[in-house]
């Protein structure tokens, strides 16, 4: 066994080691998943370390306990600072869960958008799940250089205009991406004359605006077109259970409006307008849910008063026009006033009826969610079209006026719902937090309040009638009726990742039913589900917050504070999530250790597999582990079983194949619920030759006549170099990730190709990467004309998602067999070579040349890096080599003559698969002598009865040690 062998296996057992920890009281914790900076993120006590509180249905025993354990486990288990402070925000039980949540502080600053929760369970007391999203990072400074006045003098100067006013600046610290330190800002909030809102961000010692980040959350975008049938839409109007004739006690009525149930293009139907103002003879009251009013000790003729302004809402207009008031005198025997077009426009009798419906739906599903209660401005008719947005700077819902292509949005009741789900949203995050926060990622939040809509209406569209009469055109801005994928339909436009979420409960709705459905997704808020919403943004963040609500989702589902025994919709939550590709299979950890090159005297080769299952629920099926090998030649993958060899780790073996054969391999495992992971992509599988011999070989560390360029198309920098490479940071904070790598891939070695070399002394990650064009790294000519089955191997990084633009820049390799003049793509790929870190590393590429085109003597390769997207680029190249079969080395025996003793593996493990290289009967002997076992086949399992020791197997005349452990 090599050194190299065993240090892998001690690599892979520590890798999965790592995933158990101890509070400062000795309570074993499991951490289920780590973020960006390598803090737990998620984390599981395990069963029964903790000390319940008292009494687990009382909130103050709950915090006393949640403070105990967050004490606990503040600087050895998650890693913060001494001078860190955990600040109680709220304590709140959603169903039989307690949900205590954490902010962190520096001198009595706080985190922006950073906390923990710990779900703790009101019947055992046992804690359920802790999710963390705080840094471990250190402060830049705890003082500010400026003054609060002359923050908002900065942000004035050079960016507010006369109109705009914004709020007192506040200290905040930030995280940003690929910053070692939380930095010291200002945050203003501005609203200008339109009433959008925008979060101001600056530099608190250098006065340097960081963001401008507008609050407003937006519910249109470039529309998409929708083949749903019509969906037929369920009556918005509520019958009224209370008379509307004559007198009740005193005087009574409805307000009534004729209203657009869902579109423009409706007929006008009439119903009562809920909780309005109305004013009787001077005496004023709120109508209810139907309309319906009632005063007592009034006589008629009654002085009727009334506007769009109620217990909860107040139209605004804002096309120049006065809001509308409507004045009338009611006789005896009169209780109807009407509000229609003659007296109102349609934009506020639509918008009033459309939010205040939108309101009674969601208080139907959570009745305690007071929030709700707070009174909202609704602006209608803004000097703008095709749009609306909600502003949580001031709780307020805006519409657009109609434009060229589109219907005003007060008027379309799936827009008005969806921006009320905003309102929703951070109702409930304010209630379960007890601080004033909202969503940070805005793609969540934008599927959030897609789903509010749809669930109200029980139809997945969004922007019926928005741009045209539904009967006519199936134009819609989209569906959460959707097949949309992580990480393929990821989009820079928040509306459009937001669907890949929006579909995964949709069609949970369509397997347990929408009613149901509709209460898992409202009352899963409670749980906070977020992504990290970094500065700048980064769209591959979406994965934290796609699954973040899939935990919150189990826990809002979890009945019996035990998550050990599954969830009542467990099946239907992961199989609906699994559609869209989100799932618990990204924390199943599943490494095949890297299979070395074997010549044709081996007959197995043995392969070895890390597994692990760090969920939230349910545990690894490793019944369900294979392995799948196939070669060139017969292109079919045949399954190879398992058996556990210890701790995380599982053995295998692959059977002899022929020699000159390319072995492609790749492992699979899923949970018992059916999540299932790979150890690779099917386009991208690691290989192992049989019957191979190195033919050519460059290290990088000599110059051996390389092209590091072409003449057209050049990149302006990044530039393919030889040289020893600079490594660039993220940030500084352990472990160490490196965007270009700090290091070549030979070993001992300390050349390669990286594209740019040059060092910035602020560490940008950005500097010196390939910029606006390509970069071409070529090699020289090789003559293999005369090579039988000629097999290409080399190592290379690239990195091409950690920038903007994410993910769309192309690495691309290819290979000519005439010089140059024509060439055929081998690698083609916009993926980088990640681990499990989310960070490149150094990966091996293998490929039969004969698979593109015949050896020739003027085969040539090269290596090209590109970016016309403004993306974050960097690549490598290492240990390039070519190497061809050589048949004919196996010898052939004859008569009972046994070649070279040997046995395979040594030392061996009891119990474990053995191969011994003989022509007969092999007696092992312990060290007096003594036959303890008479092996008969060249494979077999070594027995029980061979325990732990030094061994000597003896076969026609020939005796070889073996250590058995």
């Amino acid at each position: 066994m090599s050194n190299r062998y065993i240090a892998n296996i001690l690599f892979l057992c520590l890798f999965v080691g790592t995933a158990v920890a101890q509070g400062v009281d000795g309570k074993k914790f499991s951490i289920l998943s780590r973020n960006a900076n390598g803090a737990p993120s998620l984390i599981q006590p395990m069963v029964h370390t903790s000390t319940p509180p008292i009494h687990p249905s009382d909130s103050v025993s709950i915090v006393q306990f949640a403070l105990r354990e967050v004490a606990n486990i503040a600087t050895k288990l998650l890693a913060l600072p001494p001078n860190a402070t955990l600040t109680l925000l709220g304590n709140f039980l959603n169903g039989n869960h307690w949900i205590t949540t954490f902010e962190l502080r520096y001198q009595g600053i706080p985190i922006r958008e950073r906390f923990l929760r710990m779900d703790i369970g009101a019947q055992n007391g046992e804690i359920l799940a802790i999710r963390n999203f705080l840094p471990t990072l250190q402060p830049n400074a705890n003082t500010a250089s400026l003054t609060a006045e002359q923050a908002v003098q900065r942000i004035h100067v050079t960016r507010l205009s006369e109109r705009q006013r914004f709020t007192t600046p506040a200290l905040v610290f930030i995280e940003e991406k690929g910053k070692s330190f939380l930095r010291l800002c200002y945050e203003v909030i501005a609203i200008d004359n339109l009433f959008l809102s925008t979060r101001y961000t600056l530099d608190a010692l250098s006065g340097e605006i960081i963001e401008e980040k507008p609050l407003q959350l937006q519910g249109c975008h470039e529309a998409s077109t929708s083949t749903e049938s019509q969906t037929q839409l369920e009556s918005l109007e509520k019958k009224s259970s209370a008379s509307t004739n004559g007198v009740l006690s005193g005087a009574s009525g409805r307000v009534l409006a004729s209203v657009h149930i869902s579109s423009p293009y409706d007929t006008l139907t009439m119903v009562g307008l809920p909780y309005v103002r109305i004013t009787a003879n001077g005496v004023s009251t709120y109508t209810d849910s139907d309309g319906v009013w009632t005063l007592p000790n009034l006589n008629y003729p009654l002085n009727i008063e009334t506007a769009f302004d109620g217990k909860f809402f107040t139209v605004a207009r804002q096309d120049g026009s006065a809001n509308s008031t409507l004045k009338t005198i009611l006789q005896q025997g009169q209780s109807e006033v009407l509000w229609d077009r003659t007296n109102s426009d349609d934009a506020e009798r639509d918008g009033f009826y459309a939010v205040s419906f939108a309101r009674l739906s969601d208080k139907r599903i959570d009745e305690d969610l007071l929030g709700l209660d707070q009174k909202m401005k609704v602006r209608v008719n803004l000097a703008a079209s095709c749009d609306a947005f909600y502003s949580d700077a001031d709780t307020s819902l805006n519409f657009f006026g109609s434009g060229a292509t589109c219907s005003n949005t007060a008027e379309v009741a799936d827009v008005v719902f969806h921006e009320y789900g905003h309102r929703v949203i951070q109702a409930r995050y304010q209630k379960a937090s007890g601080k004033n926060i909202n969503l940070a990622d805005a793609s969540l939040a934008e599927a959030f309040a897609d789903l509010n809509s749809a669930f109200i209406r029980n139809d997945p569209r969004i922007g019926v009638g928005l741009y045209g009469d539904p009967k006519t055109t199936t134009k819609i801005l989209r569906t959460c009726d959707n097949q949309k994928r992580w990480p393929t339909d990821i989009s820079p436009d928040i509306h459009i990742s937001s669907q890949i979420l929006s579909g995964a409960f949709w069609d949970l709705g369509k397997r347990i039913g929408v009613k149901e459905a509709e209460h898992l997704f409202h009352f899963m808020q409670y749980e906070m589900p977020d992504g990290p919403g970094l500065i700048p943004p980064d769209s591959a963040s979406l994965e934290d917050g796609f699954t973040s609500t899939l935990v919150a989702t189990i826990l809002a589902d979890d009945d019996d504070n035990n998550l050990q025994n599954g969830t009542p919709h467990l099946k239907d939550i992961l199989a609906s999530f699994k559609l869209h590709n989100i799932g618990l299979e990204n924390k199943i950890i599943l490494r095949v250790q890297h299979i070395n090159d074997f010549d044709t005297l081996n007959n197995f080769y043995p392969a070895f597999v890390n597994v692990a299952y760090t969920g939230i629920v349910g545990e690894l099926d490793t019944s369900s582990l294979r392995l799948f090998y196939a070669t060139q030649d017969e292109n079919i993958f045949h399954p190879v079983y398992f058996s556990h060899y210890g701790g995380s780790l599982f053995k295998g073996v692959i059977p002899k194949v022929k020699p000159g054969s390319v072995v492609r391999y790749y492992a699979q495992v899923a949970t018992r619920y059916g999540d299932t992971a790979y150890s690779a992509l099917q386009s991208e599988l690691p290989t192992f030759l049989v019957g191979y011999e190195r033919k050519i070989f460059d290290d990088a560390e000599n110059e051996t006549g390389w092209s590091l360029s072409r003449s057209n198309y050049e990149a302006t920098s990044g530039r393919w170099v030889r040289a020893k490479p600079n490594g660039t940071l993220m940030d500084s904070s352990l472990p160490l990730r490196f965007i270009q790598q700090d290091s070549d891939h030979t070993p001992n070695g300390s050349i390669c190709y990286v594209t740019g070399n040059q060092t910035s002394l602020a560490n940008d990650v950005g500097f010196d990467d390939v910029d606006s064009g390509t970069t071409t790294l070529t090699t020289p000519s090789f003559d293999l004309h005369t090579f039988h089955s000629p097999v290409i191997r080399y190592w290379y990084y690239y990195n091409n998602d950690h920038g903007q633009n994410p993910g769309i820049p192309i690495w691309k390799v290819e290979a000519s067999n005439d010089n140059g003049a024509n060439w055929k793509p081998v690698q083609l790929t916009h993926k980088s070579s990640n681990d499990s870190s989310g960070f490149p590393q150094w990966k091996e590429y293998t490929f039969l040349l004969q698979n593109y085109f015949l050896p020739t003597a003027a085969t040539m390769f090269r290596f090209v890096a590109s970016d016309y997207a403004g993306a974050l680029v960097e690549a490598g190249v290492d240990d390039f080599e070519i190497l061809d079969a050589v048949f004919g080395k196996e010898k052939v025996e004859t008569g009972a003559e046994i070649t070279i003793l040997s046995a395979y593996p040594n030392p061996v493990r009891s119990g474990e698969l053995f191969h011994l290289r003989s022509s007969g009967d092999a007696r092992w002997k312990d060290l007096l002598g003594r036959t303890m076992w008479i092996q008969k086949s060249p494979d077999a399992l070594i027995p029980s009865s061979i325990g732990s020791g030094v061994y000597f197997i003896e076969s026609a005349g020939e005796r070889l040690q073996v250590v058995v452990y």
